[in-house]
């Protein structure tokens, strides 16, 4: 099962990359693709201790040898980098959401930005400018803050208080 599941890994990376360079290529110009740097753990981690842990118990439980998985795509990571024409970018204890969101804040001044992500944490990207787009393959649909609420600060407090049971972070 893990072998299975590493070559539909490998095949839906490379299929999702060339896809959306593809299809938004034109528009939103060349393509960053961000990273999680979790090697040294993440910062949020070392404030809160439980970050995440629902899913490394998942991992641990299911029949798929995750280690093995890891490997392989560290290794299509390295190929990234060296062969293809796209900017890899890996912040240390950072998360890729992190660095998007910073990426966006410093460059939507000069560029339309397009993340493109399922996340609904992306959704604040967008906050305070017209520049910002966020789309999810996943639901085929664009990601737009009226999806949560009525305005960003609503929808940002709510997500605060609200916590977020995805990545174990408790609601006040």
């Amino acid at each position: 099962i893990t072998e299975e599941f590493i070559g539909l890994t490998r095949y839906y990376i490379f299929q999702e990359l060339f896809a959306i360079k593809q299809e938004f290529g034109s528009k939103f110009g060349d393509m960053v693709i961000c990273l999680d740097k979790s090697s040294d753990g993440y910062w949020r981690r070392d404030f809160y201790p439980s970050y995440k842990e629902a899913r490394k118990k998942g991992r641990e439980e299911s029949d798929i040898d995750y280690r093995a998985v890891y490997v392989v795509v560290d290794g299509i990571v390295d190929q990234l980098k060296r062969n293809i024409p796209w900017k890899v970018i890996e912040v240390p204890k950072a998360e890729a959401d992190d660095i998007i969101l910073v990426l966006a804040r410093e460059y939507h001044k000069y560029e339309k930005i397009l993340v493109h992500s399922p996340d609904k944490d992306m959704i604040q990207a967008q906050r305070n400018n017209n520049n910002v787009f966020q789309y999810s393959s996943l639901t085929k649909k664009w990601l737009v803050p009226e999806n949560k609420h009525d305005n960003m600060n609503h929808w940002i407090t709510e997500h605060v208080c609200l916590g977020d049971p995805s990545d174990d972070v408790p609601k006040i």
